[in-house]
């Protein structure tokens, strides 16, 4: 199949077109069902509380429950006549996960994707990509099905290609009225791109977005730029780590693009957004490598230092999303393929995915792997550096090629943690530092009275190593309580929708 595609569409394949980022897929249809209402006062007792902002645990303690919010914390049986009381049978509670890039609610699928996340003690998303539609469905109280998390954020349309330089402002003005909450950039020219982020600066919106190589991190920061998305995508910020970096961006500057269609037929779009990396292998038989790996080998660790030392000094939040920048270089990994979670997405994803992975394997030379597994390497040690640095950064799984909803966001905590990352700080990108990022530091990020009653308890303690973070033995969602029996009937109920 995807031998037939590079034939129809000609030597350049055109899967490349970085205006294919800001395509959306369709939106979900939403079940209007009844939701189960909070227990007017729950208890969950005997349970050990982990500070997310010192890693100390508490002695066994007692929390009342109140709505969706922690009304009070005692000791140990405290509240065992106040209400519905369940035994936390000494786990530790820590608040629920934060996925900070995520498109849930772009597929037809959504109801399940986030069913897929509370399972998985995810209780906030940050959705990537919105529309008009989703933004007024938002304001209309019908956008979330009953069982899902926080929807914590969502851009509208994406500033992406073939944008005129006259209908930045409009556009901008448009999406602040319609109630965005941030402004998503993706490959906008470079002039368009600096007045985008200086535009939506003005009018008090974040912006955050890829990073073309034709613009520093600094730079974007310099005009407004609030966040990056996977490390810029591409090369755009180890090429500030880069001893040439000078000389490639001139490189780059001179060098034409390719003619970017304004249209492709769907299936292309789809199979280039699961993994746009096998698009990399395509297009002019893979030069686009060369580039990676002169930025690689000239990799520059004093000059990277410098760079993130500057970052934290200016507080601008990086969203690596591992697990999506690994799929572009293991593609047809075998761990992938094998994934026990492939049973929660329907069965044409992964027949796609597998197609991919096969298209990858005979596409890629053994060069091309080595400088691609090289580059995903380099990623891992900027992220060290980043946190050595104190570079603010958030967990976030973004969707594709083998990422099973909820599972990807374990996924990405183990990358992390292999690229040094300590498991309180794991945490605390998923937990912390969301109620930070998006100011909400008064009603989220910590286990204390008067925040909101999104929690997950944990077999283990996560501070003492990241695999706790999977032993998910109960969720607390807006005031809902799920046991380990109710999160693996949510399981089951996702893997009926999509039979084998």
């Amino acid at each position: 199949m995807i031998d037939s595609i590079r034939m129809k569409i000609g030597a350049l394949a055109l899967l490349s077109a970085l205006a294919l980022l800001g395509i959306s897929g369709c939106e979900g249809s939403v079940t209007e069902s009844e939701q189960r209402p909070p227990i007017d006062a729950f208890v969950l007792d005997n349970v050990r509380i982990v500070d997310t902002e010192t890693g100390a645990v508490s002695s066994l303690r007692s929390l009342r429950i109140e709505g969706d919010r922690i009304a009070e914390i005692g000791e140990p049986g405290q509240f065992s006549d106040l209400g519905v009381s369940v035994d936390g049978g000494g786990n530790y509670v820590v608040p629920g996960f934060n996925d900070m890039h995520e498109h849930a609610l772009q597929s037809v699928h959504s109801d399940e994707e986030l069913a897929l996340m509370v399972a998985n003690g995810i209780t906030g998303f940050r959705q990537m990509v919105g529309s008009e539609k989703l933004l007024s469905r938002r304001r209309n109280g019908r956008l979330m099905p009953p069982t899902s998390p926080e929807l914590l954020s969502m851009p509208g349309r994406l500033l992406r290609g073939f944008m005129a330089a006259d209908s930045l402002e409009e556009e901008i003005s448009s999406q602040k009225e319609a109630g965005a909450d941030f402004i998503k950039i993706i490959d906008l020219p470079r002039p368009l791109y600096l007045e985008a982020l200086e535009i939506a600066e003005r009018q008090g919106l974040p912006t955050t977005g890829h990073l073309p190589p034709s613009i520093p991190v600094l730079e974007a920061n310099d005009a407004g730029m609030d966040a990056v998305e996977h490390l810029g995508t591409g090369e755009s910020i180890t090429l500030s780590c880069s001893a040439e970096e000078e000389a490639i961006r001139k490189a780059i500057a001179e060098s034409p693009g390719p003619a970017l269609p304004r249209k492709l037929p769907g299936f292309i779009v789809e199979r280039y957004l699961a993994n746009p990396g096998i698009a990399r292998l395509r297009i002019n038989e893979g030069k686009s490598l060369e580039l990676t790996q002169r930025v690689n080998a000239t990799f520059d660790e004093a000059r990277c230092r410098a760079l993130a030392q500057e970052l934290a000094n200016r507080h601008m939040w990086q969203i690596p999303t591992l697990i999506r920048l690994r799929t572009f270089s293991y593609a047809d990994d075998i761990e992938y393929r094998a994934d026990p979670a492939l049973k929660y997405v329907p069965v044409r994803d992964e027949a796609m995915w597998d197609e991919l992975a096969d298209s990858f394997a005979s596409l890629a030379s053994p060069e091309q792997r080595q400088i691609m597994e090289a580059d995903f390497d380099a990623k891992l040690r900027l992220v060290q550096i980043f946190d050595e640095a104190g570079v603010p950064m958030l967990s976030g799984s973004d969707s594709g090629q083998w990422e099973v909803p909820g599972f990807s966001l374990h996924r990405e905590f183990d990358l992390l943690a292999s690229a040094g990352l300590s498991p309180l700080k794991v945490l605390q990108m998923t937990t912390l530092y969301p109620a930070d990022f998006l100011g909400r530091r008064e009603e989220m990020g910590t286990v204390e009275t008067g925040k909101l009653a999104n929690l997950v308890l944990l077999r283990d303690n996560p501070v003492e190593q990241v695999g706790a973070l999977h032993e998910v033995e109960g969720v607390l969602n807006h005031g809902r309580y799920y046991s380990r029996d109710q999160l693996d009937e949510l399981l089951q109920r996702v893997e009926k929708k999509f039979p084998r």
